[in-house]
């Protein structure tokens, strides 16, 4: 990575450029030294250099984040762009499936909370099968009316096969994991917007194509396996397609798996001794 992504065939890895503790550092005036870890500090002290320290802490980071998110910045690569687009789904068809549980599992013997749930089964539907039809084509190189087609035969398909599931099922179970799909859902929009939008990072696609936006650090404000494969597929399309840098994705994923840890642990309490609602 050190030749692919700083010395581009320039220089040798061996040369000064590609690291200063290469150098010996025995002609360094008194120096102010700001730095991630304290090889240079244990160098330059070695050397004899009159030296002054400032440790930033986590700024190894930065500078690892932006020459990979950029090596790995390829947005027409058809399988990223497909990978991507079908990252736009899960969420969306989460909400429909949450919606059908809602619908089949309502309560029939008070009419007001029925009429709620259905309502909101319905609202559920909707939306998720809206969210299916028009994300993925941000990234879905196909005409909007073959994308929405394709959204919303999906959103049948879920809409179907969860009120299939739910046939014969315990009405508490299923109206607890209607809530904790919107709740995980809801949850993971509402945090990582709320941090993502006051943050101000640009994306990576934009500091590729605009020399006016620049690279900002994470740190800086104002600014089963098949299944474990495709989260990583998409995770890692994301940086692909210039969506998010490889700290964002890592941070995203982190925000998902907590807040679905979460919901299950209030919405699932488990006793000591007893099972759990699912195998």
């Amino acid at each position: 990575m050190l030749d692919d992504v700083y010395l581009q065939g320039y220089e040798k890895p061996e040369h000064i450029y590609a690291s200063p503790i290469l150098d010996d550092f025995h002609d360094l005036p008194p120096t102010l030294l700001a730095f991630e870890d304290f090889a240079y500090a244990r160098h330059a002290v070695k050397a004899g250099v009159q030296l002054k320290t400032i440790v930033y802490r986590g700024l190894g980071h930065g500078f690892a984040d932006y020459p990979i998110s950029l090596a790995l910045y390829h947005p027409d690569n058809p399988l990223t762009r497909l990978l991507a687009g079908f990252g736009e789904y899960p969420a969306a068809l989460g909400l429909s499936a949450a919606g059908a549980m809602l619908l089949s599992a309502r309560n029939r013997e008070k009419r007001l909370t029925g009429v709620l749930q259905t309502v909101a089964g319905c609202l559920s539907v909707l939306l998720g099968g809206a969210m299916a039809a028009v994300l993925p084509t941000g990234y879905l190189d196909i005409p909007v009316w073959l994308a929405a087609l394709i959204g919303v035969g999906c959103t049948g398909l879920t809409v179907w096969g969860t009120l299939l599931l739910c046939r014969g099922a315990d009405r508490g179970i299923v109206l607890r994991a209607a809530g904790t799909f919107l709740l995980v859902i809801f949850a993971d929009i509402l945090v990582v917007n709320l941090i993502k939008i006051p943050w101000g990072r640009p994306r990576m696609r934009l500091v590729a194509g605009d020399a006016r936006a620049c690279f900002m650090p994470w740190w800086q404000p104002g600014t089963e396996l098949r299944d474990a494969l495709v989260a990583a597929g998409v995770a890692a399309s994301r940086v692909v397609m210039g969506a998010h840098y490889l700290s964002d994705t890592a941070v995203g994923l982190a925000v998902g798996l907590a807040a679905m840890t979460a919901v299950c642990r209030l919405l699932f309490p488990v006793k000591r001794g007893a099972e759990t609602p699912f195998p």
